[in-house]
């Protein structure tokens, strides 16, 4: 059996790895990596990034927004637990997409407006974090529920 604790645990150890791999991905191309290029292509790119940043970003909420009504579907709290957890690693896979495309756009042009997109995708991101009171609130989870989530001992 899994405790509540060790799941809080694991979740949270993902989100931190996937937010911390986003940093230094993006301190390494400012730091280290001299952009190549200035050119007229650079405005397809920019529009291109900006198109695949808005259906990406849109396209993430949705996919979660899908993934919760399952979740609030199923019965017991394991259930809903894991296809919580689905839905979160989605849209977080998908912002962080969002921003290594928007840093290797910044190597391929060195148009810093790049840089910022990509630290407006990591701010999502973070903002997006887990918690327990996050979970029950979106699962809309009942009393006893909550009580086994909150308890770190709680087998789910």
């Amino acid at each position: 059996m899994q405790s509540s604790g060790g799941y809080i645990k694991r979740i949270t150890f993902i989100y931190v790895v996937l937010l911390l791999s986003q940093i230094a991905f993006l301190c390494f191309a400012i730091w280290r990596i001299i952009p190549e290029r200035m050119d007229d292509f650079d405005r397809e790119i920019r529009i291109t990034d900006a198109i695949i940043f808005a259906v990406f970003l849109t396209g993430s909420y949705y996919l979660f927004i899908r993934y919760l009504k399952r979740a609030r579907m199923r019965r017991g709290v394991r259930e809903k637990l894991s296809a919580y957890k689905s839905g979160l690693c989605i849209q977080w896979l998908i912002l962080e997409l969002l921003s290594i495309i928007s840093i290797v756009s910044y190597i391929l042009t060195g148009d810093f407006l790049f840089i910022f997109a990509s630290i407006f995708s990591i701010t999502i991101f973070f903002i997006n974090r887990p918690s327990i009171d996050r979970m029950c609130d979106e699962l809309e989870l009942d009393s006893n529920e909550q009580r086994v989530l909150k308890t770190k001992d709680a087998a789910i």
